[in-house]
């Protein structure tokens, strides 16, 4: 019985040591973070799309998702009058990882354009695609247009 203790005794006082002496001692691993949460606006009714060149869109039959770097602008515009509203989905990139997540949604109605103003960091890998949804549900209708990739700037 005591061979046992002055053993134990020995490993405990080793594994001490090595805590102390700066050497790697086994920790449990570290909580994940918590899962990154969706960004959710309604759009503003504006007049149209800008006519700017570097304007990145998702395009499919019921509606239009676009990005203006430049002013960190979602656009969005509903093609179909079905009672659906359309979202700009949205994710940007920070060393190749998710770092920001939205939805810009319209639901003013079939041929209205709406705007959701950003504030995203700067030269980002970004992607945007457009998707139906359905409000009165709170699920989205498929099919969901690509999702288009760019950058901030």
């Amino acid at each position: 019985m005591r061979v046992f203790a002055r053993r134990r005794g020995v490993v405990l006082a080793a594994a001490v040591l090595m805590g102390v002496a700066g050497l790697p001692v086994a920790t449990p691993a570290a909580a994940a973070p918590p899962p990154l949460e969706w960004e959710w606006n309604d759009a503003v009714q504006v007049g149209g799309f800008p006519g700017a060149p570097d304007l990145l869109c998702s395009q499919i039959d019921y509606g239009t998702a676009c990005f203006l770097p430049y002013g960190d602008q979602f656009y969005v515009q509903d093609g179909l009058a079905d009672g659906a509203s359309v979202v700009a989905e949205w994710r940007v990139y920070v060393d190749g990882s998710v770092y920001r997540r939205g939805r810009c949604r319209i639901s003013l109605g079939a041929g209205k354009v709406g705007v959701c103003n950003k504030d995203l960091p700067e030269n980002r890998e970004m992607e945007i695609r457009v998707r139906r949804y359905d409000g009165d549900t709170g699920l989205f209708v498929s099919p969901d247009g690509v999702w288009w990739h760019g950058s901030t700037s």
